[in-house]
């Protein structure tokens, strides 16, 4: 099982941390807007992973059996605006201040993270994916 494990919720993006062999990955994603399709990240669970593949997204994956939601990709990105309720990894995160013009916060060498993490996902003879919160969400 692959573990994200979500650590900054902000008005624009949610950034999270996998860990590959003691190594971290970080990732990106959309913030949480009750889970509305295409705007907002996922739920917490746990959720079986499948290769999926598209002109636009070749050789990916996608989160399964997410309730109300369809084709969740692990895919690259840079900024939450780069996924439409996707997750993207990257090696390094960078939180900006809350009043920025541009998305709050980043990862960065998403392409050569996905690598990574792709091989680690593919050596799974069960892929799922678990995500969790390190945090309390204001409001809740």
């Amino acid at each position: 099982m692959l573990t994200l494990k979500r650590f900054f919720y902000g008005q624009r993006s949610v950034v999270g941390k996998f860990l590959i062999a003691g190594k971290p990955i970080f990732s990106i994603e959309r913030p949480w807007l009750a889970n509305e399709p295409w705007e907002s990240c996922i739920p917490e669970g746990e959720y079986p992973l499948r290769a999926y593949s598209s002109p636009r997204y070749p050789n990916v994956w996608e989160v399964c059996d997410v309730p109300g939601r369809t084709h969740i990709l692990i895919h690259a990105g840079n900024w939450s605006r780069d996924v439409s309720g996707c997750i993207a990894p990257g090696w390094s995160y960078r939180i900006q201040a809350p009043e920025s013009t541009d998305n709050a916060c980043s990862v960065a060498r998403s392409r050569a993270a996905m690598g990574v993490l792709f091989d680690h996902i593919a050596s799974l003879e069960s892929p799922t994916l678990k995500i969790v919160s390190a945090v309390s969400r204001l409001g809740e």
